[in-house]
């Protein structure tokens, strides 16, 4: 494999990663957690449900 696929692959998880970090600050309970603080919008609803679909 090539050294631009694992530094791809680096990079990718790396992102993930600090997001996942970054949006776990913000959660507080586990009811916050299961119900997005209330505060996510009807396009992100709907994207989540077509990519489950799909």
């Amino acid at each position: 494999m090539s050294v631009f696929l694992y530094l791809g692959m680096f990079f990718a998880l790396t992102l993930i990663l600090a997001a996942g970090i970054y949006s776990g600050k913000k959660v507080s309970s586990s009811y916050d957690f299961s119900v997005g603080g209330r505060k996510v919008g009807y396009l992100f609803i709907a994207g989540t449900i077509t990519g489950t679909l799909v």
